[in-house]
């Protein structure tokens, strides 16, 4: 019982650490994601409405 809230102090610690050290990560992978992707759909989206001209009339 005496170790309850030291083993939640000290897990809540390690999850809190863990969860920025996630977003820190996610936050770098989001941004190398939208920098090599969104050229990419945009490359497509001019390429499918280039090949599909009654796309670009509408």
């Amino acid at each position: 019982m005496n170790e309850a809230p030291t083993s939640t102090g000290l897990s809540h610690a390690f999850i809190s650490d863990s969860c920025r050290h996630l977003s820190e990560k996610a936050n770098a992978s989001i941004l190398r994601y939208m920098s090599t992707t969104l050229p990419v759909i945009a490359g497509a989206l001019l390429w499918f409405r280039h090949l599909n001209p009654f796309l670009s009339e509408n």
